[in-house]
């Protein structure tokens, strides 16, 4: 091959693959986009994940809600794998599955939690944080999503999953008064996912479970400066996200919800996972208040619908 052939595939190279890259990503994105429409947060969300963490200072710019259909006994079935519980081979068809609300909103929240795309996110965050490859606590402890006992050695480990919930009394000491110590101990909010998540409302509560996150001070300020100085965009300063589950439904065999479709029913739920973004409310930029690039919320939104779709991808395994 000549010498200019060879020059000029170089330089042609890196473009080729960058259009190549950009396309493929603008193609996936759009394809989850139809397969799962954002829905609105009158729907499928409460007020908790759609109300800032401080109204005062803050605004709730952005809120993203994704759902997916899936079988009950599918959902049960990849709890009982995920615990180490055990569950019924073979679910009635012809009456409503006996099983409460906060047994399948905790369901869906160790689901998504186990996701090994976001175990992978968890471990990374881990080493960078605690010098370990772990994805941390994801609510399948003793103590499960509630919140964890304020003491030294606690405090020293609350992103592991063997945290104590409660420290031993000393055995001189009466029934009595080991209770009121119990009660009376401080508890802290437990980590998920290596700190990555905090968990506000455990899935066993109306509504799901409901974690917060936030972007780090130093980080967030760097670009209120830069957006002070012209540039377009700057940096929220964290948010929530919900795992949400509706009530049982039955469909028919072609996926109408109780219609009269040929062929035996099936009961199923609406699983949603809704994200919401707090943005510092800056009296200088009046109304337009600046957010995020497009793109990258672009991106942002993508991941979620990534997540998702790995979930319902994974529940198949068990349906």
């Amino acid at each position: 091959m000549p010498p200019r052939t060879r020059l000029l595939y170089l330089y042609l190279l890196p473009p080729a693959a960058l259009l190549t890259l950009t396309y493929t990503t603008h193609r996936t994105l759009t394809d989850l986009e139809h397969k799962y429409p954002a829905i609105p947060a009158s729907q499928g969300s409460t007020a908790a994940l759609t109300t800032p963490t401080d109204p005062s200072t803050q605004r709730c710019a952005e809120i993203d809600i994704y759902q997916a259909r899936v079988p009950v006994r599918a959902l049960l079935r990849a709890e009982a794998a995920i615990t180490g519980t055990t569950v019924p081979e073979n679910l009635p068809t012809d009456k409503r599955p006996e099983v409460s609300p906060a047994t399948l909103q905790k369901a869906w929240a160790h689901l998504f939690l186990t996701s090994p795309i976001l175990q992978t996110e968890a471990k990374l965050l881990g080493l960078c944080t605690q010098g370990t490859f772990h994805p941390g606590d994801v609510g399948l402890s003793a103590g499960g999503f509630a919140p964890v006992a304020a003491d030294p050695d606690t405090t020293a480990n609350n992103n592991n999953t063997d945290h104590p919930e409660s420290r031993g009394q000393d055995q001189g000491q009466g029934q009595g008064q080991a209770q009121g110590q119990a009660q009376a101990q401080p508890q802290h909010k437990r980590h998920l996912i290596n700190g990555g998540f905090t968990v506000e409302r455990p899935p066993e509560h109306p509504g799901g479970l409901l974690a917060s996150w936030r972007v780090p001070d130093g980080a967030r300020r760097v670009f209120e400066a830069l957006a002070h100085w012209g540039y377009p965009c700057r940096l929220m300063s964290g948010g929530r996200h919900e795992w949400g589950v509706s009530e049982v439904y039955l469909v028919d065999s072609e996926g109408q919800r109780e219609g009269p479709g040929p062929g035996p029913g099936e009961w199923v739920v609406d699983v949603r996972f809704g994200s919401a973004h707090d943005y510092e409310i800056v009296a200088a930029e009046g109304e337009r208040q600046k957010v995020v690039p497009r793109w990258v919320g672009r991106l942002h939104r993508g991941y979620a619908r990534v997540l998702v779709e790995d979930a319902v991808r994974r529940l198949g395994e068990y349906d």
